[in-house]
């Protein structure tokens, strides 16, 4: 998760009174790693975290449905007893948004509105913590009150979604914490639904105010006998992504070259929480890796596989994948899921491949990935038009997943493929198959490349477009690349410290390649707020700018 250590606030001196710790952050604590490898809780466990503000945001996931926009908190200086994830209302922003966009595209076309004017007499004066033309809409008013929150240990570092497949109605959100460390789960409403939606977050095995803390029976990896293996999770958990059925976790773990696996349980009846042993848990531990893992991504499942793999049927040799970058290492590496070790019921990683990085001058300090298996899954999704289903799914195999890594040496954005074999070649049965990876090509970016995220801007026709968005963090830059053409297309220009991105569009149910508004969410972690990019490129006056900020820019401690 960490951006660069030069860009980051100071972590306080292990045993420092908590006021101390508010008058000033101390120098840097090297032994940052030792000290969450101790088990030891950071944070000041008097001053529960706010609810109304962000902290050091370091994750943010769209719900399936588009109502909700999560974000995790991570308490990075540890004023408070650990961090937040809260559950934004995006029905009640997205209206403040559009309407502010509206207002600020008629400034210089329209001779009676000014910049004054668009932001209601709140103009912006301070571009240093905020790039956008008008002041913050504080928190509470972009989510019509208090947004809804748990708290949780200190030093989340992102955040992933899955959905229940069985219902329409549950899923959950996987937040990997370094504080504890551990992977904690909360219980989330699916609002794909087509019934009444609630927005919840549910940590507790009680029920319990706005803001309070998960409990243990949420926590994933901190008891070793939840384990089959007897384990626990490693430390420095950070980059986690889950598979498309829900059910494998990798997450990597900075400090000790390893990945963990853990296994996804639903509870037996939808709407309850981890009853009937159905506490998601900790499985096994790939060690002796390159050093430092930093972040993952899954590999989708090609259709023509997917139910024989999901049934277990063993006429497919074909295990779940994933992706794995490093920080010390100029390598790619893919992970695979087995469903069975030596003959028990338990499952386990492998590595599969490795990947040598060697279009950059030294190819270490990978950060982000990101993949898009769109070409790949629009000729699936065609494939349901035709008379000989199996035949055109065997085509689409041969179609490359595109894989997009963020670089620091030097700072790129690195392109590459995935590429898959089935054996024997020619059959709509294989018995088997293989992914390569290849990265082909770098693009330049700027200092501090970090995460990356692939979503969707509306070009001229108002079509929805590809693009892959990168951050550097230490350049207060996020760049779009158009894979089509090749090219960076535009540099935002944003606050301190982008970090954690998402995407909000509104793509039409009969037309999915449309939408009426396209944004990019960028979670500031130095200020701690988001900045919304206008991502429709019919809107000359604002395209690619931060129009709107949410959450009232907070700069650290020692920066003031």
């Amino acid at each position: 998760m960490q951006p660069a250590r030069s860009s980051l606030p100071r972590f306080p001196a292990a045993g420092s009174p908590a006021s101390a710790r508010r008058g000033g952050v101390a120098t840097v604590a090297l032994g940052l790693s030792a000290l969450v490898a101790s088990g030891c809780f950071l944070g000041d466990t008097t001053v529960p975290p706010p609810v109304n503000a962000f902290y050091y945001p370091t994750g943010l996931v769209r719900s399936p449905g588009g109502s909700t926009l999560y974000v995790t908190n991570s308490d990075f200086d540890l004023q408070y007893e650990g961090g937040t994830v809260f559950a934004l209302d995006l029905t009640k922003l997205r209206p403040q948004l559009g309407t502010l966009l509206t207002a600020l595209r008629k400034v210089g076309t329209d001779k009676t509105s000014t910049v004054e004017g668009a932001c209601n007499g709140r103009r912006n004066t301070n571009s240093i913590l905020n790039p956008g033309p008008c002041l913050a809409i504080p928190l509470a008013l972009a989510n019509g009150g208090e947004p809804l929150a748990a708290s949780i240990g200190a030093f989340a570092s992102g955040a992933v979604l899955v959905k229940r497949p069985d219902t329409t109605t549950d899923a959950r959100l996987f937040v990997p914490v370094r504080g504890d460390p551990s992977i904690t789960f909360l219980d989330i409403a699916n609002d794909t639904s087509t019934g009444t939606f609630k927005r919840t977050l549910r940590c507790s095995s009680v029920t319990a105010d706005n803001g309070a803390r998960c409990t243990n029976d949420h926590l994933i990896g901190i008891e070793p006998f939840e384990s089959t293996r007897s384990i626990t999770l490693p430390t420095e958990p950070v980059g986690i992504d889950v598979s498309e059925d829900g059910k494998a976790i990798v997450v990597a773990h900075q400090t000790l070259k390893a990945v963990s696996l853990s296994i996804n349980q639903w509870p037996a009846s939808s709407g309850t929480t981890n009853e009937n042993g159905s506490k998601p848990t900790l499985e096994f531990v790939l060690g002796n890796l390159p050093d430092g893992p930093t972040e993952v991504v899954a590999v989708p499942i090609p259709k023509l596989f997917k139910d024989r793999v999901e049934l277990d049927i063993p006429t497919i040799d074909y295990q779940p994948g994933f992706l794995i970058t490093y920080r010390a290492a100029p390598v790619l590496d893919l992970v695979r899921v087995h469903k069975s070790e030596s003959g028990t019921a338990r499952p386990s990683l492998s590595l599969a491949t490795e990947t040598l990085i060697s279009v950059n001058a030294d190819g270490k300090d990978s950060r982000g990935i990101a993949i898009d298996p769109s070409a790949r899954r629009g000729c699936e999704d065609d494939c349901l038009k035709v008379t000989d289903v199996p035949t055109c799914l065997l085509g689409c195999t041969k179609i490359p997943i595109d894989v997009y890594i963020a670089n620091r040496t030097p700072p790129s954005l690195l392109i590459g493929r995935l590429e898959t074999t089935t054996t024997p070649q020619g059959s709509v049965k294989p018995t088997g198959a293989f992914d390569r990876v290849m990265i082909t090509d770098s693009v330049p970016l700027a200092q501090g490349a970090s995460k990356i995220a692939v979503g969707n801007v509306i070009d001229p026709q108002g079509n929805l477009s590809r693009r892959v968005f990168t951050a550097a963090f230490d350049s207060r830059l996020v760049f779009s690349y158009d894979p089509d053409n090749h090219r960076v297309d535009a540099i935002i220009k944003t606050g301190r410290g982008p970090h954690a991105l998402a995407f909000d569009d509104d793509r039409t149910a009969t037309d999915a390649t449309k939408a009426e508004h396209a944004f990019l969410v960028i979670g500031h972690f130095t200020d701690s707020y988001l900045g919304v990019v206008d991502l429709d490129m019919r809107h000359p006056e604002t395209f690619g700018t931060i129009f709107a900020s949410v959450g009232t820019p907070m700069p650290p401690r020692d920066s003031k």
